[in-house]
């Protein structure tokens, strides 16, 4: 359980920074949420998309191996960190 509170915590500032940056002039480079920011704004997609992962991961938890929730975490890890990095950069 611990591992999916970090993976949610990530989630957050992953959402933090991508609204950061796309506010200074940044763009959605994930081509689904991109399309569907465009349908149905960009914060209703960003935290809509994260809602419904994160649920649907919480309702299989218990099937999930430690290595699939390392992995998780990791990804978003490196797309915090590249996040940061466009922030810097606009």
């Amino acid at each position: 359980m611990i591992l999916f509170i970090i993976l949610v915590a990530l989630n957050v500032v992953d959402a933090y920074l991508t609204l950061r940056v796309l506010k200074q002039g940044g763009r959605e480079l994930n081509p689904v949420m991109a399309w569907a920011m465009k349908q149905i704004g960009v914060t209703e997609a960003l935290i809509g998309f994260k809602l419904v992962m994160l649920g649907a991961l919480l309702m299989v938890l218990p099937q999930v191996p430690d290595w699939a929730l390392w992995g998780l975490l990791a990804i978003y890890t490196l797309v915090i960190g590249h996040n940061a990095r466009q922030l810097r950069k606009v």
